[in-house]
C-alpha cells in the first residue's frame, strides 16, 4: 500500500490534471496545448514498456531509488524554470519548461512500472489477491490526495507546488531505502524470507538464478531410482 501511495506522492497526477493551463501559461495558444498534452501522454505510455522490459535487469529497489531521486531533481528544475519564465515572452525558457515536464513523465516510469510488479510478487498466495486489492486502493487514495488539491495549489503557490512534490519524493526515497527490499531474481517461494518468514523450499542457488534443469533432472532421476529400489525390496 505504501509503495503504490508514494507513486502518487510524486505529483504525477496532480500535475497532469492541470497540464493544459500550465502549457497555456507558457505561451502556447490555440490547439497547441492539446497537441503537447497528446505528445506527453504518448511519451509516458511508451516509456512504460521500456520500464517493464528493464526492471528485471536493474531491479525494483534500484529503479525506485533512482526514480525518486531523478524526479526530485526534475521537479526542482521545473519549479525554478516556471518561476523564472512562466508568463514571460522568453521562448527558450518556456520550451525548457516543456522539456522538463516531458522528462518528468519519462523518469516517473522508473517508479510506476516496477511498483505494480513489486506489490504483486511480495505477498504469500493466501493473501495475494487481497493484498493487491488493498494496494490498488492505496494507489487511488494517493491519486485523489495529490490531484484534487492540484488546481488550488497551482493557483495559490504556483511554482512552489513543484517544490512540495519534490520534498515528498525525497521523503519517499528515504522510506524506500529503509524498508523496501529487492525482489529481483527471486521466485515467489523465497520472497517471504525478506520479511522474516521461513522458506521451506529454495529454488535458487545463492539467489543468483533458478536451479539448473540438469541438476533438477539428476535429483528426479535419483528419487526414481530410490523408489524403484524400495519397490523391489518390498516385492
Amino acid at each position: 500500500m505504501f509503495i503504490m501511495f508514494t507513486s502518487q506522492a510524486t505529483g504525477v497526477n496532480g500535475i497532469v490534471n492541470y497540464l493544459l493551463p500550465i502549457i497555456a501559461g507558457l505561451g502556447f495558444e490555440g490547439v497547441k496545448p492539446l497537441l503537447i498534452y497528446g505528445v506527453y501522454a504518448i511519451v509516458g505510455t511508451s516509456f512504460v514498456f521500456v520500464s517493464c522490459f528493464t526492471v528485471d535487469h536493474y531491479g525494483r529497489r534500484r529503479m525506485f531509488l533512482i526514480g525518486f531521486t531523478a524526479l526530485a531533481v526534475i521537479l526542482l528544475a521545473e519549479g525554478l524554470l516556471q518561476w523564472k519564465y512562466m508568463g514571460t515572452p522568453n521562448k527558450a525558457g518556456n520550451i525548457g519548461c516543456l522539456v522538463f515536464i516531458h522528462l518528468f513523465i519519462v523518469l516517473y516510469q522508473l517508479i510506476d512500472g516496477p511498483s505494480f510488479i513489486w506489490v504483486s510478487e511480495i505477498l504469500p498466495t493466501t493473501i495475494r489477491a487481497k493484498g493487491i486489492g488493498l494496494s490498488m486502493f492505496a494507489y487511488f487514495v494517493g491519486f485523489i490526495t495529490f490531484s484534487a488539491p492540484g488546481p488550488t495549489a497551482f493557483r495559490n503557490i504556483k511554482w512552489g507546488t513543484y517544490l512540495v512534490f519534490m520534498g515528498l519524493s525525497l521523503i519517499c526515497w528515504v522510506m524506500v531505502y529503509l524498508w523496501i527490499p529487492e525482489t529481483k531474481g527471486l521466485p515467489i517461494e523465497e520472497i517471504g524470507e525478506l520479511f522474516g518468514d521461513t522458506v521451506v523450499v529454495y529454488l535458487t542457488k545463492d539467489r543468483l538464478g533458478i536451479v539448473e534443469e540438469k541438476e533438477m533432472g539428476e535429483s528426479i532421476a535419483t528419487e526414481v531410482v530410490l523408489v524403484a529400489e524400495v519397490g523391489k525390496s518390498k516385492v
